[in-house]
């Protein structure tokens, strides 16, 4: 993926120049956007967390979890419709903006086939697993912080559901 297909609405968004991997603070700009916006616009913020990835690197060393990760991010990047952001070093935000909740859950779903199916990483196959959290707006949350810590109690409930399990906020998540 070159820096201009990474760059379009469909790519990763603002990306850190050394590891060409975007930045929290656009995707906090971005969700300030769409829950100030005004418009009753609805949407979902996906956020994906990329489980034991310390003990990958610990395997296959730096390099490759690196190349694993940037596979990881293209596949983000390929969901219709998503401005993907990479928020730290495994986690990921996918932003669906003026995405119904049927078409958002077909995107989650097929998260979910991709992550239970092997990456190829320089000829070798390797698994990963996902924590994944899920928000919707308007409704559970009315600024970018309190979005992204909704998504971080959901994706802590997802952990404690075992692997590839979405899990949605609500205020029981607290």
């Amino acid at each position: 993926v070159t820096d201009k297909q990474m760059s379009d609405n469909n790519g990763l968004q603002e990306f850190d120049a050394f590891f060409g991997y975007p930045r929290a603070e656009p995707c906090i700009d971005r969700l300030t956007e769409l829950l100030n916006s005004g418009k009753k616009q609805k949407g979902t913020v996906i956020k994906v967390y990329l489980e034991n990835f310390k003990a990958f690197n610990d395997t296959f060393g730096f390099s490759f979890g690196h190349l694993l990760i940037k596979e990881i991010a293209r596949y983000l990047c390929s969901i219709d419709g998503a401005d993907v952001y990479r928020i730290a070093g495994v986690e990921f935000i996918g932003i669906l903006a003026d995405t119904s909740k049927s078409n958002a859950r077909a995107a989650i779903d097929a998260l979910i086939e991709r992550f239970d199916n092997s990456w190829n990483v320089n000829g070798l196959d390797c698994t990963c697993s996902v924590n994944i959290g899920v928000a919707y707006y308007p409704g559970h949350a009315a600024t970018a912080s309190e979005m992204l810590e909704h998504l971080s109690h959901a994706i802590s409930a997802s952990a404690k559901e075992g692997r590839n399990f979405p899990v949605t906020y609500d205020d029981d998540l607290y």
